[in-house]
């Protein structure tokens, strides 16, 4: 019988008891009402503009679609967006 080989991310979590969200393995999205959004886990920004953000993430592309989205924080792996968001998307992809 085969073993499924583990991520990183899945044997740093499991070695160090921390949850499997703070692993790069899926990205932890946080929605605080229709203003404001923060994403662990974002591996770059595709598109920014007043209008459109589209974040980068494993093995797909977050588009939030809005009115005045600006970056609030953007750091190595987190990025929060501010604004009117109208919509969430997930393409698969990269």
């Amino acid at each position: 019988m085969k073993r499924r080989r583990r991520s990183f991310g899945e044997a740093l979590a499991d070695g160090t008891g921390f949850p499997d969200t703070l692993s790069v393995s899926a990205p932890d999205i946080h929605i605080i009402g229709t203003r404001e959004i923060s994403i662990d886990g974002c591996l770059g920004i595709l598109v920014y503009e007043s209008t459109q953000i589209q974040l980068r993430l494993k093995g797909r592309v977050l588009c939030i679609c809005g009115e005045c989205l600006t970056l609030k924080t953007y750091y190595t792996g987190h990025v929060s967006v501010k604004g009117h968001i109208f919509s969430l998307q997930f393409e698969e992809g990269l």
